[in-house]
Parts: structure tokens; C-alpha cells; sequence
């Protein structure tokens, strides 16, 4: 009976093991875009993530790595980022972006195919709400609205 147990427990065990592994392996190729802060701490990892990590940084660089859905609200609350699509695409599904007082947020495609569509069908609903600075220098925004005769949305 106690070799029976002492088996499971070494299934269970070895199970756990690779379950373990493999959620950690599967994080580490989920990485959508690296980041510097301050031109040190070069990280990979998820935009959210990264968004969080260069506030505060007045040379904050966010690249993208693959195309991104965004389905909580990006937030900048102070210092500079710079978000490089990198030929990538990001999709907001919901109403955005949004740029305090005080701080900068630069968008650039380095690659010169990246997107950011506004996808949310909230007829309210913006890409950026700029309270700050929105400095767009390369890269295309559009809305998937087929109805809207705008072609950028920004509060």
C-alpha cells in the first residue's frame, strides 16, 4: 500500500513538475514587445508590462514583437514613452489610449507597416484622449467602423 502511494505522489509530483515547466516555457514565447527605461533594463514581455515598467522614464522605448490586442485601457501618466509598432499592429478594443497631463507619448513604426485600429462599436470611443502629448511620427490609425466617416479617433 505505502509503495502504491509513494507512486502516485511521484506522478502527481512529476506532473506537477512538468505543468509547471511548461506555463513557464509558454509565458517566455508569448512576448509581445520589449522595452528600455532610461536606455537600460532591456526586458521582454507583455505591452501592458511593459507600459507599466518606463512610467516615470523620460526615455522610455517600447518595441512590439507581435501584433497586440488591447482590451484594458493603456494608460500614460508621466514621463516620455516612445511605442515603435515595429511593423506590428495593435488593436483597441476598447475606448483607449489615454495620455495624462504631464506626460508624452510618441508613436513611430520603424518598419512603416504597423496599425493601430480602433476596433470598439462604442460610437464614443476614441484611439487616443490626450490630456498630454501625443507626438504621432510614423504608422497608420485607423477605425474599423464601416459606418464612421472619420479616419482617426482622437479626444
Amino acid at each position: 500500500m505505502k509503495k502504491n502511494i509513494l507512486k502516485v505522489i511521484s506522478v502527481v509530483t512529476a506532473a506537477l513538475v512538468l505543468a509547471v515547466g511548461f506555463c513557464f516555457s509558454a509565458s517566455a514565447d508569448e512576448a509581445e514587445a520589449t522595452w528600455t527605461r532610461d536606455s537600460a533594463n532591456y526586458t521582454s514581455g507583455k505591452l501592458m508590462d511593459g507600459i507599466t515598467a518606463v512610467q516615470g522614464s523620460d526615455r522610455g522605448i517600447i518595441t512590439l514583437n507581435t501584433d497586440s490586442t488591447i482590451s484594458q485601457t493603456m494608460k500614460f501618466t508621466e514621463g516620455s514613452c516612445i511605442i515603435d509598432l515595429d511593423g506590428h499592429n495593435i488593436t483597441v478594443n476598447i475606448c483607449g489610449i489615454i495620455i495624462e497631463d504631464g506626460a508624452t507619448l510618441k508613436i513611430k513604426d520603424s518598419k512603416g507597416t504597423g496599425v493601430i485600429t480602433l476596433k470598439s462599436t462604442d460610437s464614443d470611443c476614441y484611439v487616443f484622449n490626450s490630456k498630454g502629448t501625443l507626438e504621432i511620427q510614423s504608422g497608420k490609425i485607423e477605425l474599423n467602423k464601416p459606418d464612421e466617416t472619420l479616419a482617426v479617433a482622437v479626444k
